[in-house]
């Protein structure tokens, strides 16, 4: 008999199977359509990457001032604690720490990743979820993302001379593993140092509401206890991002240099002292203390 797929017909005019077409075709577009959604597509992934940078390191403080915020009640305030020497500075009295510094740097060629993953130990490489290799070092303790352009990242350095150095072990290592072009080489127009974050606590609590409500703030302020536990304020000069708790720790994001963040917090003191809140003591006897409300609720039934 004859086979039901050929249905009587000879073998040679059998249908014959042809791939399907989109897959032939697949990943080709026209090459200005490609070449500009790959530089938007890292464009938004690096704006992505650095908020999520910033965003990791705030939560990571923000979880100390809640811990710190449930004692601020057995913590007395100096009466003169805030007061300034004539011609000091406030960062000289009370210097901000650098905790993060952001590093952005160009090695000057492009990078086949898939060969940079095999040959780093270490390395990560994902591109379903990430167009980017990750490299992680641990003296200096620095992390770098790795673009096909050339372009690196490094976060998580302690301060801007561990990123210097983080950044050139990163250049180090391209260059053993092929890529004797790479080069480190930043420019005035392209610095190295792009996001230095800081820290700073002053000997008082703050009073968040009132700061927030103050007429002459409340544009730049912004205060939601239910979305996050500290006031966000945008200062306009120098172009910076500060998070103050209640216990007096003050959270500096968004400077270029150690220079803009001593300059943002010598601006922003004022406004501290100004919200202070009161000096708060322990109470010597909680017993007398305590509200009818609260006896009523102690008391057994």
């Amino acid at each position: 008999g004859t086979s039901p797929y050929a249905r009587g017909k000879p073998m040679s005019q059998r249908p014959r199977f042809v791939p399907r077409q989109r897959k032939r075709t697949k990943g080709k577009s026209a090459p200005s359509d490609s070449t500009t959604s790959t530089s938007d597509a890292k464009a938004e992934s690096e704006e992505a990457l650095k908020e999520a940078g910033i965003n990791s390191w705030v939560e990571s403080e923000t979880k100390n001032e809640i811990d710190a915020e449930r004692t601020l009640d057995i913590i007395p305030s100096s009466a003169s604690s805030e007061i300034i020497p004539t011609g000091q500075r406030p960062s000289t009295l009370y210097p901000p720490e650098v905790r993060c510094v952001f590093a952005f740097l160009h090695v000057g060629c492009e990078l086949d990743l898939v060969r940079v993953v095999t040959r780093v130990r270490g390395a990560e490489y994902n591109p379903k979820r990430f167009h980017a290799v990750v490299l992680r070092i641990r003296e200096p303790k620095a992390t770098a993302v790795i673009y096909a352009s050339g372009k690196i990242v490094c976060m998580g350095a302690r301060n801007e001379k561990a990123a210097n150095i983080a950044c050139r072990k990163f250049v180090r290592i391209l260059q053993k593993v092929g890529y004797p072009q790479a080069k480190f080489a930043p420019t005035e127009e392209e610095p190295l140092i792009r996001n230095v974050m800081a820290k700073v606590k002053v000997p008082f609590p703050v009073s968040l509401d009132a700061l927030a409500t103050h007429k002459e703030h409340s544009d730049f302020a912004n205060y939601e206890t239910e979305i996050f536990p500290g006031l966000i304020y945008r200062m306009a000069e120098p172009k910076v991002t500060i998070f103050v708790f209640v216990t007096g720790t003050v959270l500096v994001v968004g400077a270029r240099t150690r220079t803009e963040v001593l300059k943002a917090f010598d601006n922003f003191y004022p406004v501290l002292c100004m919200f202070k809140k009161p000096n708060i003591t322990t109470p010597s006897n909680p017993v007398e203390t305590t509200s009818e409300e609260q006896k009523a609720i102690d008391r057994p039934n």
